[in-house]
């Protein structure tokens, strides 16, 4: 069923009968989850469900799409003075999205993007440094397209990356793959760190937030991880620090990602810390934690591959640029269109 309900609704847009899709259901809503997912980003998608709710994975309905959600309240039964309102409200948003979606795709007023694309991971903890990584990139001539490393961000940009959408990769924040070896809210896919590689084209990899994992509440994030340090975020997640065996084994998980790539490939390390908390007087400093992943790393890359370390914090300004344009001139060499080329980086690697 949900095969042919993909198949249909692939039919109806390609043949430009609609213009937005809607879902009502409880968990027969499920169904429309692939469909939704064979969607362009862009086109109006929604679903209207009672399991929208609660502690429930959104992963059926959002998947890598967006997909819009809304809470059903009551279950889907029939009409009442709560079900009618909230249909209402369903049917405007939808009819609003569609109307939208027809009046400029038949404008055509979606810009191409205006240079080569470059796709950047990112987070709370590295926003400062990436907010002026993509300026400058966006003043050389280049589009930036930034994911939050959240799980399903990281997902996100390798589909993006390995379907030709982009032309480079700024990974410059890796911390999924703490969560795929250690647990917490940000598990991804096994391929994270990838498909950049495996397609060849320009990357720059840089282990942000590295050092630890994201959970729940304090609590919650104590009773499962007990002992160990850890950082309050805000109110919902709780930051774990990881351990010298586990960053050394992150080390080794990173090159052999690094080490698989067929493409122009650069690594930089800031050397004063991965994230905001492991900063020399933060609550997750650990030279020794970041040294055993820095050394397990040095020690499986391949011939050739080298990883540039920098005697900064990850998000000081002269690391953001290092990191841009490393990745600039790493374009230019595999032959993509330029833009406006970027000044130098203050200062540079550390011996």
């Amino acid at each position: 069923m949900q095969a042919g309900v993909r198949d249909l609704t692939k039919a109806l847009v390609a043949g430009d009968r609609v213009q937005g899709a809607i879902c009502i259901g409880g968990a027969g809503a499920y169904l429309a989850g692939p469909a939704f997912q064979a969607l362009d980003v862009g086109f109006p998608k929604m679903v209207v469900s009672p399991l929208a709710s609660g502690l429930r994975q959104f992963e059926p309905y959002v998947g890598l799409r967006d997909v819009a959600v809304m809470h059903s309240v009551a279950d889907i039964a029939g009409i009442n003075p709560i079900t009618e309102r909230v249909y209402r409200s369903a049917a405007g948003y939808i009819a609003g999205a569609a109307r939208t979606f027809a009046r400029v795709k038949d404008q055509a007023a979606v810009p191409a993007a205006a240079g080569p694309t470059v796709a950047i991971s990112m987070n709370g903890n590295t926003t400062k440094a990436m907010d002026r990584g993509r300026a400058r990139l966006e003043a050389a001539g280049y589009t930036a397209v930034i994911f939050h490393a959240n799980g399903v961000g990281g997902r996100a940009l390798e589909d993006l990356a390995g379907s030709d959408g982009v032309d480079a990769v700024l990974d410059f924040t890796t911390t999924e793959l703490g969560a795929n070896l250690v647990g917490g809210l940000m598990v991804t896919d096994p391929d994270r760190m990838e498909s950049a590689g495996r397609q060849g084209i320009p990357q720059v990899l840089v282990p942000g937030c590295i050092d630890f994992i994201t959970c729940t509440t304090w609590e919650a994030t104590e009773a499962e991880f007990p002992g160990r340090t850890m950082f309050c975020h805000n109110p919902e997640l709780t930051l774990v620090r990881l351990t010298a065996a586990e960053m050394a084994e992150l080390g080794r998980i990173f090159a052999r990602k690094a080490n698989a790539a067929i493409g122009p490939t650069a690594i930089l390390v800031p050397t004063r810390g991965f994230s905001v908390p492991d900063a020399e007087g933060g609550p997750f400093w650990d030279p020794a934690a970041d040294g055993a992943f820095l050394e397990a790393l040095q020690a499986e890359l391949r011939p050739g591959l080298e990883a540039e370390l920098w005697d900064s914090h990850i998000n000081d300004p002269e690391f953001a640029d290092a990191a841009v344009d490393t990745l600039i001139r790493l374009i230019g060499d595999s032959g993509a269109e330029l833009g406006e080329a970027t000044q130098a980086s203050a200062g540079g690697p550390s011996a």
